[in-house]
């Protein structure tokens, strides 16, 4: 993770965001910085830079989570949900739903603001949406 982004993380931690972060370097991964969101511990965010792109993500569940034979319609649940969640969309590494968002890693504070306060929302709006389709 560049020096450049680290500092900016730093400035929105200290700086006046509705919602209130902690910033903690992941274990046995420099690149990667987790964002632990006041009151959603249970959803870090986690932020590396790669190719000139900022990716934040957030791990939702794993594939075991689901109730059985529940993820054909959660999945069109999911992908309706995508132009409804600002700034963020479903995703799947492996057998790990997550959601994520993405932007310059040249972005401004502000914007990388707004994408970790939207991620936090949306997050809570995902959990919700697919929540019947959980165990």
């Amino acid at each position: 993770m560049s020096n450049k982004l680290l500092a900016q993380l730093e400035l929105i931690e200290q700086g006046k965001m509705v919602i209130e972060f902690e910033l903690q370097p992941m274990a046995n991964n420099d690149e990667i910085i987790q964002v632990i969101v006041k009151d959603q511990e249970e959803f870090p965010i986690n932020i590396t830079e790669t190719d000139g792109e900022m990716i934040c993500m957030v791990k939702l569940f794993d594939a075991e989570e689901l109730k059985d034979g529940a993820s054909n319609d959660m999945h069109e649940v999911m992908l309706s949900a995508n132009l409804a969640l600002p700034l963020s969309s479903f995703g799947k590494i492996g057998g790990t739903y997550m959601l994520f968002g993405a932007l310059s890693a040249n972005s401004k504070s502000e914007s990388i603001g707004i994408e970790i306060e939207t991620l936090a929302g949306n997050t809570l709006e995902a959990i919700g949406l697919v929540a019947d389709y959980l165990k």
